[in-house]
């Protein structure tokens, strides 16, 4: 499995700090991958620490909705979790699927332990307007 063994202060969806009774929240393990995962996947290069971790998935705004475009974004999406080990790739599971004409979703799922379920994404792409993103339950 990746690195799982994080503790981070946990920000909002927006990319705000949380802060309770004067002190920064945090977050420990799976919970702290399971965010940097998101921010990853949320954020296009080189907006995060400088670093080209994120998926950048903006740049398929614009494209034709075919099997390659959601090859791409699959394999923009392994790339950035799996840089610098994040998550181990034989761990993730990435599929993109249409859904319309100008949309497709993909479904990410990673492992983090064998005591907890998988945490899960799902990024709706909207090759016209935008990125959408949110926690799978």
């Amino acid at each position: 499995m990746g690195r799982f063994a994080e503790t981070d202060l946990r920000i909002t969806a927006d990319g705000d700090l949380l802060i309770n009774n004067g002190d920064f929240e945090l977050i420990h393990n799976a919970e702290a991958t399971a965010q940097n995962a998101y921010c990853r996947l949320k954020s296009a290069d080189p907006e995060w620490y400088g670093e080209q971790i994120c998926a950048s998935l903006e740049d398929l705004l614009g494209m034709e909705n075919r099997a390659e475009t959601a090859a791409l974004g699959e394999q923009r999406i392994r790339d950035s979790l799996t840089k610098d080990s994040l998550i181990n790739s034989d761990e993730l599971y990435v599929q993109g699927t249409p859904v319309d004409k100008s949309t497709i979703l993909f479904f990410v799922y990673f492992n983090v332990s064998d005591e907890i379920a998988p945490i899960g994404f799902e990024v709706s792409v909207n090759l016209s307007a935008g990125i959408a993103l949110r926690r799978a339950t």
